[in-house]
């Protein structure tokens, strides 16, 4: 295969890490792989794990069976690679632990950098992340099927030229909230040595499921299993077909889309093998969390992508308006508030919108950072604050701000100029993609220069563990950590990363109090 700019590189592809899922090990944390015989194929990828994908609302997709990772390397013979030399960057996919896959996102730009990329798939939905609360399905097996990818690269990467001690785990969105839970999860410990989140974290209430038993039960009521044992009910769904039982998710949302996040991470009951065994700032003040150094950021325009798809429907926003005191707090996934659901949430309106100002396409880009800011900000800066006050180590924080040509919107029939940088716009230069985004190809100039900036950084911090800027050949330390300090209101630095990077003060002070100061509790 070549790269962007023609440079030769090898591609291993669709090898298996674990054990197939299915049957008796439906619901269950990921068995380690049996050996095989003889030369195998690699390549083509193996199968999407089964789903729906969020992003277009398919009908189900993908199998059981799908436990397999990518990996693409600038040695282009095993018998000629140089053991232990290149870093290692792990990517961890996207799609609200409902969809996604290791294969849709691809090497032909980071392979320009001397660095093995790797990219896996984990279960998604129920298959991935169904619990009980107990022992019959603790949960976090998505997550845990992440760990075995790692330790496969942990065991295997020399071969391939890679160092096993020089390993960045990166990742989006569900998987940005994935990166910090490795970060506080002792399975983890040892697997990786630096972590970049983007557009989420690990502390984001949608990261943690804290109603995953009624979930459960709710899940196993479709299709009449009885819930009185939790064994049984484990049981019973595991003879559904698997299409079948994700078909089912779709009886599972409030309305429309809402909640996006259904299945996720949970912290599990204090066994042998728990993923997560306390919530994540808990781990932190206890000194317990990996000691690594972490980027963290945002885009712009975080949720201008549900949005592009929310207006194509004419009546999605009439029906909101009318139906505010009901369905506000659904759009806002206004759960656990101090008093009223339905006030805060035409509180928060209110703050992003003006008074009594209606839901419509003419005030999109306010609708779309109130949505991110409710996804991402309080949680995404106090991870941050929390990582750099008990680790030690440092933390780079970002706000993604390049309008190129292409964005995710354009997947809904929409012009990138009308949205601003939406969720998942930073990764079209880092990873090309056949399904979210084109290629960038030798006629896009400032998309290139756009792609060389974030490869080159995102390269530099798993040779070094540092995010250097590379200027004229030059390496320099333009992007700054944050200070560092021993409580919770430290300032916060930001680089904006666009064609001319460059360091900022904090962009979100008024509207990170604004959310403070509603003491939800998820």
């Amino acid at each position: 295969m070549e790269t962007v700019s023609g440079k030769s590189f090898a591609a291993y592809q669709g090898i298996p890490f674990a054990q197939p899922p299915v049957g008796a090990l439906r619901f269950k944390q990921p068995r380690k792989n049996l050996p095989w015989n003889g030369i195998r194929d690699a390549i083509n990828k193996g199968p999407d794990c089964v789903q729906i994908d969020t992003m277009r609302q398919s009908e189900s997709l993908g199998k059981e069976d799908c436990l397999y990772l990518n990996l693409y390397t600038p040695q282009t013979s095993i018998s000629t690679s140089k053991a232990g030399q290149l870093p290692v960057l792990l990517f961890l996919h996207g799609g609200s632990f409902l969809s996604g896959a290791g294969s849709l996102y691809g090497p032909r730009y980071l392979l320009d950098r001397d660095v093995i990329l790797v990219t896996t798939n984990y279960r998604l939905g129920a298959f991935g992340f169904l619990s009980t609360g107990d022992a019959a399905s603790p949960g976090n097996n998505g997550l845990k099927d992440q760990v075995a990818a790692l330790q496969w690269i942990r065991e295997n990467i020399h071969a391939f030229g890679g160092d096993r001690n020089s390993v960045t785990i990166f990742g989006q969105s569900a998987g940005a909230g994935a990166v910090q839970h490795h970060i506080v999860s002792p399975l983890s410990r040892d697997l990786f040595h630096g972590g970049v989140s983007h557009s989420g974290s690990g502390g984001c209430w949608w990261a943690i499921d804290e109603n995953a038993p009624d979930l459960a039960r709710r899940t196993a009521e479709l299709f009449n299993c009885r819930r009185e044992s939790s064994y049984d009910m484990v049981n019973c769904l595991r003879q559904i077909d698997a299409h079948q039982l994700v078909e089912a998710q779709r009886n599972l949302t409030d309305w429309k889309v809402f909640p996006l996040v259904l299945y996720g991470p949970v912290v599990e009951h204090n066994h042998p093998g728990a993923f997560l065994y306390q919530l994540p700032e808990k781990t932190y003040k206890q000194n317990k969390a990996a000691r690594v150094p972490w980027i963290t950021g945002f885009t712009s325009y975080e949720m201008s992508w549900l949005l592009a798809d929310f207006f194509r429907d004419p009546t999605s926003a009439p029906e909101l308006n009318r139906n505010w005191n009901r369905l506000g707090e659904i759009f806002l996934t206004i759960r656990n508030a101090t008093g009223s659901n339905s006030a805060i949430a035409t509180r928060i309106r209110n703050f992003y919108l003006g008074k009594d100002t209606e839901i419509s396409y003419r005030n999109r880009n306010a609708i779309a950072q109130m949505l991110g800011d409710r996804f991402f900000l309080q949680c995404g800066l106090d991870g941050m604050r929390s990582h750099s006050r008990y680790t030690g180590e440092e933390v780079y924080g970002y706000e993604f701000s390049f309008e190129g040509k292409y964005s995710v919107v354009n997947t809904f029939g929409q012009n990138s100029d009308d949205w601003g940088v939406a969720h998942m716009d930073d990764l079209i230069y880092l990873l090309n993609s056949t399904d979210y985004y084109p290629t960038i190809n030798s006629v896009d100039d400032n998309e290139l220069r756009m792609s060389n900036i974030m490869t080159g950084i995102w390269s530099n911090f798993a040779h070094y563990g540092k995010p250097y800027i590379n200027d004229g050949g030059r390496l320099t330390d333009t992007w700054k950590p944050i200070p560092y300090s021993n409580n919770d209101s430290s300032p916060l630095l930001f680089l904006d990363l666009n064609l001319n990077p460059r360091m900022m003060g904090n962009p979100y002070v008024e509207r990170y109090d604004f959310w403070k100061s509603l003491e939800l509790t998820d």
